[in-house]
């Protein structure tokens, strides 16, 4: 007896009983077969993966790969951005320091240089000579007409009246007493803080009249005192600035230029 089932002793040439026999077989097999209740690791196919202390099924393991694969990705694409370079920080552009301006130094504000012609003239002149005196008379406020270069009228009338207020023949003659008084009366064209001027060597009160009077008022207008025109009349304006530089000093202020207003002003000047 090899204990077969006898269902399976049919004859071989029923050939028509073959697919009753495959139904019994499968009927049998599914019988055999547990329920999935009771199956086991085994019968799931659980298999350890990693050799360590966990034990992953196959749908786990997927999900990790696909995991590291996103991984793998994320790091190539930091490495593509320049996230690693330079030591894993990003190169940050050089930073440039604004340009520099510079500041310009302000500067006293100066006197026009009055330059005295250095020849005697007169009228019917011509040239730059007879300029510079048209130039330096101007300076005093004495000729209003047009510095031309031409000795004419006007030059000769402002030569006049200059020569009358210096204490001089009116003769309008630019002769060298002449140049030398308007060479003391002009500007020297310095900083008006370091303006050179003489002192008058002799007292004066008002109403004086000349060439000392005209030095009276240029120093008193070198040391910041108006005088108004420098006319070489000891007028209103030149009383004023007499009483504010005697204030200053501590003198009395009397407006009269005596012998201690004199003395003050000398040490104040500042050329021979």
């Amino acid at each position: 007896m090899t204990g077969r089932d006898p269902e399976d002793e049919a004859p071989l040439d029923d050939w028509f009983a073959e697919p009753e026999r495959e139904a019994r077989h499968r009927r049998r097999e599914a019988a055999r077969m547990p329920d999935a209740e009771d199956w086991t690791e085994e019968d799931v196919g659980v298999r350890d993966l990693g050799g360590g202390p966990w034990n992953l099924t196959r749908p786990e393991a997927k999900v990790g790969l696909a995991i590291a694969g996103l991984a793998v990705l994320l790091l190539i694409g930091l490495a593509a951005g320049g996230v690693f370079s330079s030591g894993g920080k990003k190169a940050t552009p050089p930073v440039t320091a604004p340009p520099t301006t510079t500041q310009q130094t302000s500067t006293t504000p100066t006197t026009p240089a009055i330059t005295v012609p250095t020849k005697a003239l007169k009228p019917g002149d011509k040239g730059a000579q007879v300029k510079l005196l048209q130039k330096a008379l101007e300076a005093l406020g004495y000729l209003s007409g047009t510095v031309d270069g031409a000795y004419g009228p006007a030059t000769e009338a402002a030569v006049k009246g200059f020569q009358s207020i210096a204490g001089l023949k009116a003769d309008g003659v630019a002769g060298a007493q002449t140049l030398a008084a308007l060479k003391r009366a002009t500007p020297t064209g310095t900083t008006s803080s370091s303006a050179s001027f003489d002192a008058p060597t002799s007292t004066h009160a008002p109403g004086d009249t000349g060439a000392q009077v005209v030095v009276l008022q240029r120093e008193l207008s070198g040391l910041g005192y108006s005088v108004g025109t420098i006319d070489g009349t000891y007028g209103s304006k030149t009383v004023a600035a007499v009483k504010q530089f005697q204030t200053a000093n501590g003198l009395s202020p009397d407006g009269v230029v005596g012998s201690k207003t004199l003395a003050a002003l000398a040490s104040k000047a500042t050329s021979g």
